[in-house]
């Protein structure tokens, strides 16, 4: 009866669409992440900067091309490239470190904060709550829920940050570079 009743919960679960009640909840967890916005802003301006400097290796790749074929447009050899392409490695991954050390940081404070308002409301629940609910599982569920919350703050949305903008970038790149191209591909 209880695997049962676990089952048709999970089933429910996995069928529940996103509506505006829990549009506002999701948007709501972002509260905790306030006080940190400035570091966040910051992680976001690494990642936004990051995205932008990797779209440049494509370029450099063609470039390598060039010079090998023997039609360079901006370097003289081929060596001059490689550091060039190095050099742009070098500093995109400075900028992947910002975003990864600023976002790690908003998410672990954050998520601090979320334990702390979820420990003081599960301290003042009535008896009768814990009655029909074993703590262990209240805990679990407590856990991996916030553990799910800092995955979404600390990969997730940057994820998703990142690939917006390089898609964005992009395309903006392919029609300034071949406009006929980006109509065909469109």
């Amino acid at each position: 009866m209880a695997k049962r009743n676990k089952q048709e919960a999970s089933e429910e679960e996995k069928k529940r669409r996103l509506d505006k009640k829990g549009m506002q909840q999701l948007v709501g967890i972002f509260r905790f992440m306030l006080p940190y916005k400035g570091i966040f802003a910051l992680g976001l301006v690494a990642l936004a900067l990051s995205s932008l400097i990797l779209l440049a290796f494509p370029r450099l790749a063609g470039e390598l091309l060039d010079v090998a074929s023997g039609k360079p447009k901006y370097f003289t050899s081929i060596d001059h490239v490689a550091i060039a392409l190095f050099v742009i490695l070098f500093v995109q991954s400075i900028f992947s470190f910002v975003r990864v050390y600023t976002f790690s940081i908003v998410s672990e404070k954050g998520m601090a904060d979320v334990r702390e308002a979820v420990y003081r409301k599960v301290i003042w629940l009535p008896m009768t709550f814990f009655d029909s609910r074993r703590v262990g599982e209240v805990m679990s569920r407590l856990t991996s829920d916030v553990a799910t919350l800092q995955d979404t703050f600390s990969f997730v949305l940057a994820e998703l940050v990142r690939q917006v903008l390089t898609l964005i970038f992009g395309i903006w790149i392919i029609i300034y570079l071949a406009p006929a191209l980006t109509a065909l591909m469109l």
